[in-house]
């Protein structure tokens, strides 16, 4: 069995990265990760692995709104110390795609703090 994460949409950004579960949040179901695979290898240090992120989502949402939940709940990172140049993973994710049936995929792009 696959663990299961909350799936939610971040209805505030008051907060960097770093301290966004301070933000108000609303949960509208689960998912799990169901595979992960690099498309593009970082090509030095301060970058990370471009991936796609396979899903399974349990949720009654509409599919625009598991987009919106899928972003916001597989980006952040960052950290709260007080230089730059640490670096500290950052993750952010773009493309949202409906594959079918609960399956959705996304594209993860990172970056490191220098």
């Amino acid at each position: 069995m696959r663990a299961k994460f909350d799936l939610a949409i971040r209805h505030t950004h008051k907060w960097a990265d770093h301290c966004s579960h301070m933000d108000d949040w609303g949960s509208i179901g689960t998912y799990s990760i169901l595979n992960i695979r690099t498309i593009k290898e970082a090509e030095d240090f301060d970058q990370l692995d471009t991936v796609c992120i396979t899903v399974r989502v349990d949720s009654k949402a509409h599919r625009n709104h598991v987009a919106v939940a899928l972003r916001d709940s597989l980006s952040g990172g960052g950290c709260d110390h007080e230089h730059d140049c640490c670096g500290c993973p950052t993750w952010y994710s773009g493309d949202v795609k409906y594959v079918g049936g609960k399956e959705y995929t996304l594209i993860q792009h990172g970056y490191r703090n220098y």
